[in-house]
């Protein structure tokens, strides 16, 4: 896995993150300088997210039985990423192991993906969070993951979710909180028509890399 610290020079840094870098910032060398020392910095500030994190570890294989995580590819080049919680009681859920997959899960993929995307859009499916969340919510992770997050689409919402989302916002980059779409039918339909809303192409092949064994509602949906 990637460093924890900021190398001392370009040269020592891995070609895929330095042509990332370059092309997220749309090739300007300073500002991707600037990614660069924002991504190992937030990094070196928390360690306890790059640890402990073995897929086959007790700890992760706890979280991978209520998260489902499944990324896709569209039509236009953009990256999708869906997020489900499977708990409807939330006995189980860990905030710390939660933030560790996803630490897990895009580190994998920037080691194997080669393409470049033009965007991230994230999908939450929170249909089992409640207000028993706020008794797992860490302030300290959440601060550390707003950094990472782009466009953000929240389907099968419960009402209290206004809540929940009222206590996040400040954690938040002020640009983001104009990208949060939250969709609060109680008896949505089937997510793949929310897909085709928001990527507006042909969701037939949808799921191209999933990470968890058992085949979940989410992909029944689909």
């Amino acid at each position: 896995m990637f460093t924890h610290d900021f190398p001392s020079d370009w040269g020592s840094l891995d070609d895929k993150l330095v042509v990332r870098f370059l092309h997220s910032n749309y090739y300007n060398l300073e500002k991707a300088k600037s990614t660069a020392e924002l991504f190992f910095s937030l990094r070196a500030a928390a360690p306890e997210l790059l640890t402990n994190r073995d897929p086959r570890s007790p700890n992760l294989q706890k979280v991978l039985k209520i998260i489902n995580l499944a990324h896709y590819t569209t039509a236009d080049n953009r990256n999708l990423w869906i997020w489900q919680l499977n708990d409807p009681g939330m006995e189980a859920y860990d905030y710390l192991e939660d933030a560790r997959l996803f630490f897990l899960s895009t580190d994998a993929w920037l080691l194997q993906n080669d393409n470049l995307q033009a965007e991230d859009i994230v999908i939450l499916d929170v249909k089992d969070i409640s207000l028993r969340f706020l008794t797992k919510f860490n302030v300290s992770i959440a601060k550390k993951l707003s950094k990472y997050q782009e466009a953000i689409h929240i389907v099968n919402s419960p009402p209290i979710i206004d809540k929940l989302y009222a206590i996040m916002k400040p954690f938040m980059k002020q640009d983001m909180t104009s990208m949060v779409s939250a969709l609060y039918l109680p008896n949505s339909p089937p997510i793949i028509d929310k897909l085709n809303a928001i990527m507006k192409q042909d969701m037939t092949s949808m799921v191209s890399a999933l990470y968890l064994p058992n085949s979940p509602p989410i992909i029944d949906k689909l």
